[in-house]
């Protein structure tokens, strides 16, 4: 590749950055594939959920079901990792997108016809160990394009993308199928979704480079970076903030009378979000990465600050788009701060780990807000969200 599509790259702004983005082969090849492997990222907890509780009739076993999937997701997260940087994207990719798809199907089988409760637990554990990691791979090729402007867009459209999932298309799709069907057609169609996109992101050329011989990753893998420690650390409290702030919330509007708007609710902090990175991703920084991270971390306790104040539904709905402006762009920095801090040989795997950090603290965030919207009501639980988003500032503090 010759260096005049870089020029043209770094010279764009705004929209521009975007369109040149768009102009990469590897962003015509995995752009779409990547989304629709990653659409069941914000699907397949509320499906596992519907599904086995509607079976059962126990919200507790829904709800280690669901714990069971997240919990094996994450604690496996970083040997996926290791093994794309290990043996290339293609034969884990591939791997992971035909396993994947059949645990779910057999989450169905135990739930729904065997009516096996320790087999519906054993089977998400196995679709959590087995998922495709489509994201890592697809960060670790932004990471590698050819300036930093357009490594910019790509981590802006990747968060961008995510709060679509998290908030906007995933938790919808499973309602509407389960209502107009079943949950089983839901996790039949995160399965299909699954496989689909996944071997299509494997087949993309860029996927099919097998890694150059390396000296043996250190025994603590992509951890052993000076720096890794602190951000992921970092991560697990910001990501306990925004864990805390989806119950408080959800029980907000429970107090309010309005649960079932709740979802309307985080689909206005999902949309701060997105504005916040697509406006991230149109413009260039001279500060230095860690100075980004404590500035938008700040910006997050700003925007959070003023939401244990609000007293009635339209201006929490209205704060929350503001104080989500921030989350988009915090996510984009932590990504390319650990892009920058880990190693080559072990890129994959610090990406998985920033996974396993942000998943981990969504589960402290949720049982912390949980135990004080029971005790306290859901301003306290604002508040709990504010006070994890001051700490990870401080954290940010000690990195360079």
């Amino acid at each position: 590749m010759d260096g005049r599509p870089a020029v043209r790259s770094e010279a764009a702004v705004g929209l521009g950055r975007y369109i040149a983005l768009v102009g990469e082969p590897v962003t015509r090849r995995i752009g779409i594939p990547s989304a629709v492997a990653r659409l069941p990222l914000g699907m397949t907890a509320l499906a596992l959920l519907l599904l086995v509780q509607r079976d059962s009739g126990s919200f507790a076993l829904a709800g280690g079901v669901a714990a069971s999937f997240a919990l094996a997701s994450g604690l496996t997260s970083p040997i996926r990792g290791r093994l794309v940087d290990r043996f290339g994207p293609m034969p884990v990719l591939m791997a992971t997108g035909v396993l994947q798809p059949f645990a779910l199907l057999s989450v169905v089988l135990f739930s729904t016809w065997l009516r096996d409760d320790a087999g519906v637990v054993v089977a998400a554990a196995a679709a959590g160990a087995t998922l495709p990691p489509v994201g890592p791979v697809v960060r670790v090729l932004w990471q590698r394009l050819p300036s930093a402007g357009l490594c910019e867009a790509a981590f802006a459209l990747d968060a961008v993308l995510l709060q679509v999932i998290y908030y906007g298309v995933g938790p919808p799709l499973v309602t509407a199928l389960t209502v107009l069907h079943s949950p089983e057609l839901a996790m039949f169609v995160i399965a299909g979704l699954t496989a689909v996109g996944t071997v299509l992101v494997a087949s993309a050329p860029a996927c099919r480079v097998r890694p150059a011989a390396r000296e043996r990753p250190p025994p603590w893998g992509a951890l052993a970076a000076p720096g890794i420690a602190g951000v992921l650390v970092t991560v697990l409290v910001s990501s306990a903030a925004i864990g805390a702030l989806e119950v408080a919330v959800t029980g907000f509007a429970a107090e309010h009378a309005m649960a079932g708007l709740a979802g309307l609710y985080l689909a206005a902090f999902g949309l701060g979000s997105i504005a916040g990175g697509l406006w991230y991703g149109s413009r260039s920084s001279r500060r230095a990465l860690g100075a980004q991270y404590r500035l938008w971390l700040a910006v997050t306790i700003a925007g959070f600050a003023p939401l244990p104040l609000c007293s009635g539904p339209g201006w929490l709905a209205a704060f929350l788009v503001v104080g989500g402006f921030a989350v988009a762009p915090a996510s984009i920095v932590q990504f390319r701060l650990v892009g920058e801090l880990a190693q080559d040989s072990v890129l994959t795997e610090a990406f998985t780990w920033l996974l396993s950090a942000s998943l981990a603290g969504a589960a402290v965030g949720n049982a912390a807000a949980g135990a004080v919207v029971e005790k306290a009501g859901s301003t306290a639980a604002l508040g709990t969200a504010l006070v994890l988003s001051a700490a990870a500032f401080l954290l940010s503090l000690e990195l360079s």
